[in-house]
């Protein structure tokens, strides 16, 4: 999935992480570089973390990365899925 996305737009940062033993899902990263310029630029030096639980077949967390722009508006920077 990494791979297409990087494709598809290669402003994309993702990653994907699995376990080296038994080959298990860990964690993927997705990101775009725009978001991240942006943040180096434009934003606060602070980053807030938010998270849910999926509630699903599969379960894991959803974790989200965010920071305050100069309008005190959210500013998404990253997304990551892990277990």
């Amino acid at each position: 999935m990494c791979r297409q996305l990087i494709l598809a737009n290669p402003s994309f940062v993702a990653s994907v992480s699995r376990d080296d033993v038994t080959k298990v899902f860990d964690g993927m990263c997705i990101a775009l570089q725009p978001f991240i310029d942006g943040f180096i630029h434009g934003c606060r030096p602070v980053i807030g973390l938010n998270g849910c639980f999926l509630k699903g077949k599969y379960g894991g967390v959803l974790l989200t990365t965010t920071a305050l722009d100069g309008n005190n508006s959210l500013y998404p920077l990253a997304i990551y899925i892990c277990e």
